[in-house]
């Protein structure tokens, strides 16, 4: 009758089972993977022999900038200024301002005479009439921006100016009596008092 009931005992009491257990989570669920489930027994660990770590490249010394003389650079900036004016178109002030949007970046040319000035910290802006009339008066109105470099001469009103700069779209301003008005804007890179 012992025997018997030794032989009804269940699997999950007997001693192999248990080891065969063990084995089989070292065996399917090695150290190292997130699994959940930690493995009893230690895992054997390989060390991976580590690359040659490449000598890094030197990067080329670059060659020093000449400097120039002031005469050099005078020179340089001349024909910069030559070349700028050289590539300005002229525009009819009606179409500018009927249709701003198609000349808005398009480096252009205005001859004008200077109604108002207000000068800033870093930009000054020049209302600018570039229509030239009968009996030496002009109209059409321009709004025009400009950073004078440092030393240029100042513009006032009423000098007759020519200005080389990009086609900005339009600016709106609030007149002396108070009325709104809208203005082909120009930002310009060179002025000449003419």
């Amino acid at each position: 009758m012992e025997d018997i009931e030794k032989k009804k005992k269940p699997i999950f009491k007997r001693w192999w089972f248990w080891v065969l257990v063990i084995f089989f989570v070292i065996v399917l669920f090695p150290k190292g993977e997130d699994t959940g489930v930690s493995a009893a027994a230690p895992t054997a660990t390989v060390q991976a022999t580590p690359e040659p770590t490449p000598e890094p490249t030197p990067e080329p010394t670059p060659e020093p900038t000449p400097t120039l003389s002031p005469e050099e650079q005078a020179e340089k900036d001349a024909q910069a200024k030559a070349d700028y004016i050289a590539a300005c178109e002229v525009f009819p002030y009606d179409d500018v301002a009927r249709d701003p949007d198609t000349y808005t970046y398009k480096s252009v040319h205005f001859c004008g005479e200077v109604s108002q000035v207000v000068e800033g910290d870093d930009f000054n802006v020049y209302m600018v009439n570039v229509t030239k009339g009968d009996y030496g008066l002009w109209s059409d109105l321009m709004y025009i921006e400009y950073y004078p470099p440092e030393g240029a001469s100042r513009i006032l009103e009423d000098d007759v100016v020519d200005f080389y700069g990009m086609m900005a779209g339009l600016q709106s301003y609030t007149t002396v009596l108070g009325a709104k008005n809208t203005v082909p804007a120009m930002l310009a890179v060179y002025v000449d008092l003419s």
